[in-house]
């Protein structure tokens, strides 16, 4: 998601104004995904939530590398706030279980080590976009992006979809 403003300016050579507005969907998306875990929770249960949002993460995401200028804007702002939803649905239900299951002994260092391993890729994973972008351009970037998180999360989605969880 670093190179989504780039991919606005430079490949769909978005005006200044709208970017900022396009940007803040993700805001918007994380307030939504915030305001409606409880409902989707009670009504589907955490774990049927949680399977929807491993088909649900990657499909949001895809939407943003086949904007196109003007209209073709909309996927880009549906496709941010999506996401955006849809990873806090899934922090949400995932912290709210570790806090469950885990040993209050236990729960600092469990959170350190998520904390450690999931804000440590950032870095990396902005420097491996800024390297798609510059090699093969911002939209291919995106693609990239889209595979880097619909491959990954296939596996524990198909151990999700298929085992007792559902």
């Amino acid at each position: 998601l670093t190179i989504t403003p780039v991919f606005l300016v430079r490949t769909l050579h978005t005006p200044a104004s709208l970017v900022g507005v396009l940007m803040a969907t993700e805001g918007a998306g994380s307030l939504a995904g915030a305001a409606l875990t409880p409902r989707l929770s009670a009504r589907a249960g955490s774990a049927r939530a949680l399977l929807l949002t491993t088909v649900a993460m990657p499909l949001a995401l895809c939407l943003l590398p086949v904007s196109a200028p003007g209209f073709g804007l909309l996927p880009f702002a549906f496709g941010n706030a999506g996401f955006a939803a849809t990873v806090v649905v899934l922090s949400i239900l995932t912290r709210t279980h570790r806090h469950q299951v885990v040993p209050t002994e236990l729960l600092p260092r469990v959170m350190a080590t998520v904390r450690f391993i999931s804000w440590g890729v950032i870095p990396h994973g902005a420097l491996a976009a800024g390297a798609a972008a510059t090699a093969f351009g911002p939209r291919a970037a995106l693609w990239a992006a889209c595979s880097a998180v619909t491959l990954p999360a296939t596996l524990p989605a198909i151990t999700l979809w298929t085992s007792r969880i559902r």
